[in-house]
C-alpha cells in the first residue's frame, strides 16, 4: 500500500513540473514586460516544492537538513521576485519600484547564508529534530530570530504586491481586471496557508505552504496559457491609450465606438457616453467614398470639423486583425493639426504674395530690355534666359551723345531675387555714370569704385563687357571686368578670335583698372558677347560643358546671317546639347554685327 508521505510527495513532484513548465514558457516569452522575474518565480517554487517532496521522504535529520537547504534555494528568492513580477507588469513609476525590489534581493541571499551556515550560529532555527507523531516523520524546528525576520519580509512583499494588484483592479478597464483577478487569487492562497502553518493549523505539523503555492502555480499557469497574462501590460497599455497626445477610438466590426481616450474626446467635443453607438454618427469620419468601406480602411484625409473656430483633424484607420487573419474592428487615431493647417495657409498666401511680387519685377526686368534700333550702321540683337524667375544678368544699350553707342553685358554672381536687386543697381550707375567717361574702361573703373562702396558689406562682385561704338566710324572701343573673353568673327576671311583680357571682377576692389582694346569691324563682321552660363551649360549625358569652342563653331556656322538668326541657331544647338534640361544659370547673348 501507498504511504500518504508517497502520495503528497507525487502531489508535489507534479506541482513542481508545472511550476517548472510555466517557468520554461515565461523565460520563451522574455520580451513581455514581467516575463524574466515570473519565470524566476515559478522556477523558485518548483525548487521549494520539489524539494519539500523529498523531506516528507527523509527518515533522518541529515536528509531533512538537506533537503531544508535546497527549499531555501528558492524560498529565499520568492518575495523579491514576486514583487519585481507585479511590479513589472502592472506598476506604474517602474523604475523606482524596480530598484526597490532589487534591494530586497540582498536581504534573500543574507537569508541564504544564514540558513547554510545555521549550525554554526543557529539564528535560524535554534535546533532541528524529528517529530514522529503523526503518520510519518516530519520536520521538528525551533525557530530562531532570523526566521522570523524571514517571516516578516515574506508577509511585507506579499502584502506590498496584493496592494498593488487591488489598485490595478480598481483602475483598469474591464478588460483587464480579470488578469489582476488571476493574480490576486493565485496570491492570496499562499499567503492563507503560512499564517495556518504559523499558527499551527496544519495537520501533523506539514508545512502545508509548498501545496499552496502549487495551487498558485496551476492558477498562474492557467493565466499564461488560456488568458495571456504576460501578452498584455494593462496598465501599461491604459496609461499609454488614457495619456496619449493623439486621439485614439477604438471600432468594433460592426463601425461601433467600443472605447475612446481623451485626447479624442476633447478634439470631437464628445465623452464616454459615445461608446456603443455607431461611429459615423459621433465622429468627424470622412465621406464614405474616401474610403474602401463604410467602417473607413486605410485612408488619410485633412477634415474640417463644423465648430467655430474650424479646427482641422488628421485621420487613420487602421484595420484590428487576429491571429488568423480576420478583422475584427479598427482602430481610429486622429491628431489635432489645427495650428499646421493655418501656418501652411499663412505660407501659402505669403508665397502667393511673393510670386506675384517676383512677377512684377520679372515684368519690370523684360521692359528694360534695350531697344538697339537706335545704334545705326549696326544689327544688334539679345537673348536674356533667367534660370529662375529673377535673374542677375542683364543687357543694356543706350545712346552715347550723337555718334556713339554703348552696349553693356553684365553677370552678377547666383541668381535670383538678391542678384537681380544688384544687377538693377549696377544697370542704373553704368547709365548715370557714363556721362563723365570717354570711354568704357574709365566707365568700368568708376562704377566698380562706386559699386565696391556701396555694397562693401555684402561683397557682391560681377563680371561686365561694354562697347562703345562708333557710329560713323564702324569702329568700338571694348573692355571687360572679368568677364568671358567675347568673339570676333570676320566675315572675309571667315576667322574667329577672342578679346584679350582688359580687367578684373567688379565689386571687390575699389582701386582697380581696365584697360580698353580698339576693335575695328568690317561690314558683314560680327562681335558675340555672352555670360558663362552658356559655356558652363552640361550635356544630358556625361556632364561635359558645352564650353567656348562649341560657342565659337555655332557662332561661326551661323555668323552670315543676321544677328537675330544668329542667336536663335546659337540657343538651339545649347537646348539640344542639354537635352533641353532645366537652366542652371542665366544666360545672356549678344550679338552685334556691322551692317553692309
Amino acid at each position: 500500500m501507498i504511504a500518504l508521505n508517497q502520495i503528497l510527495f507525487a502531489v508535489l513532484v507534479l506541482s513542481a513540473a508545472i511550476s517548472a513548465a510555466t517557468a520554461l514558457y515565461a523565460l520563451a516569452r522574455r520580451a513581455a514586460p514581467g516575463a524574466l522575474p515570473l519565470s524566476g518565480f515559478m522556477l523558485s517554487m518548483s525548487v521549494y516544492a520539489a524539494a519539500y517532496g523529498c523531506e516528507l521522504l527523509a527518515a533522518d535529520v541529515a536528509g531533512i537538513t538537506l533537503c531544508l537547504r535546497i527549499e531555501y534555494l528558492g524560498i529565499s528568492f520568492l518575495p523579491p521576485l514576486y514583487i519585481l513580477t507585479v511590479t513589472e507588469m502592472y506598476a506604474r513609476e517602474k523604475t523606482r519600484m524596480r530598484a526597490g525590489a532589487t534591494a530586497l534581493i540582498a536581504v534573500s541571499i543574507a537569508t541564504l547564508l544564514i540558513h547554510f551556515t545555521n549550525g554554526h550560529h543557529h539564528l535560524f532555527y535554534a535546533s532541528v529534530g524529528i517529530d514522529s507523531s503523526g503518520p510519518f516523520p516530519v520536520a521538528a524546528l525551533a525557530e530562531g530570530p532570523w526566521y522570523w525576520i524571514h517571516i516578516a519580509y515574506v508577509n511585507i512583499a506579499q502584502l506590498y504586491c496584493n496592494v498593488l494588484l487591488l489598485k490595478m483592479l480598481a483602475g483598469s478597464q474591464s478588460r483587464e481586471r480579470g488578469q489582476a483577478a488571476i493574480m490576486l487569487a493565485g496570491s492570496f492562497i499562499p499567503w492563507a496557508g503560512l499564517v495556518a502553518y504559523l499558527l499551527g493549523f496544519s495537520p501533523w505539523g506539514i508545512d502545508i505552504n509548498p501545496f499552496t503555492l502549487s495551487v498558485t502555480g496551476l492558477i498562474l499557469a492557467w493565466g499564461l496559457f488560456s488568458r495571456k497574462i504576460i501578452d498584455l501590460t494593462p496598465v501599461a497599455y491604459d496609461a499609454l491609450f488614457r495619456h496619449l497626445p493623439d486621439g485614439v477610438v477604438v471600432l468594433d466590426d460592426a463601425g461601433r465606438v467600443t472605447d475612446i481616450n481623451p485626447a479624442a474626446c476633447r478634439m470631437t467635443g464628445f465623452d464616454g457616453a459615445v461608446v456603443g453607438l455607431p461611429a459615423r454618427e459621433v465622429l468627424p469620419l470622412p465621406p464614405d467614398d474616401a474610403c474602401e468601406d463604410d467602417v473607413i480602411n486605410d485612408c488619410q484625409m485633412h477634415m474640417v470639423e463644423g465648430t467655430s473656430p474650424e479646427k482641422y483633424l488628421d485621420l487613420r484607420a487602421t484595420p484590428l486583425l487576429e491571429s488568423s487573419g480576420r478583422t475584427i474592428g479598427r482602430l481610429l487615431t486622429m491628431r489635432d493639426i489645427t495650428e499646421t493647417r493655418k501656418l501652411e495657409m499663412t505660407i501659402r498666401t505669403s508665397e502667393k504674395r511673393l510670386r506675384a511680387e517676383i512677377a512684377r519685377v520679372r515684368n519690370i526686368q523684360a521692359a528694360m530690355l534695350p531697344d538697339f534700333s537706335r545704334a545705326g550702321g549696326y544689327d544688334i540683337a539679345s537673348a536674356f534666359l533667367p534660370a529662375e524667375e529673377l535673374s542677375g544678368d542683364f543687357i543694356d544699350g543706350f545712346p552715347d551723345g550723337d555718334s556713339a553707342y554703348q552696349v553693356i553685358i553684365c553677370d552678377v554672381m547666383h541668381h535670383g531675387m538678391a542678384s537681380a536687386y544688384i544687377g538693377m543697381e549696377i544697370r542704373s550707375l553704368f547709365r548715370a555714370l557714363s556721362v563723365n567717361c570717354p570711354g568704357p574702361g574709365c566707365l568700368i573703373g568708376d562704377v566698380n569704385a562706386k559699386l565696391t562702396e556701396d555694397f562693401a558689406a555684402i561683397a557682391y562682385f560681377a563680371t561686365v563687357a561694354v562697347c562703345r561704338l562708333d557710329l560713323a566710324a564702324g569702329k568700338l572701343l571694348y573692355s571687360s571686368g572679368g568677364h568671358p573673353p567675347s568673339l570676333i568673327h570676320s566675315e572675309g576671311s571667315g576667322a574667329i578670335r577672342e578679346t584679350d583680357f582688359t580687367g578684373p571682377l567688379i565689386g571687390l576692389r575699389k582701386d582697380n583698372r581696365y584697360a580698353e582694346l580698339e576693335i575695328s569691324l568690317e561690314p558683314g563682321d560680327s562681335l558675340l558677347l555672352y555670360t558663362d552660363g552658356v559655356t558652363e551649360s552640361r550635356s544630358h549625358v556625361g556632364g561635359k560643358m558645352y564650353g567656348r569652342e562649341s560657342l565659337a563653331a555655332e557662332f561661326r556656322k551661323n555668323a552670315g546671317t543676321t544677328s537675330k538668326e544668329t542667336i536663335h541657331s546659337i540657343i538651339a544647338g545649347l537646348f539640344e546639347y542639354t537635352d533641353y534640361a532645366p537652366l542652371e544659370d542665366d544666360i545672356s547673348i549678344i550679338c552685334i554685327k556691322r551692317s553692309k
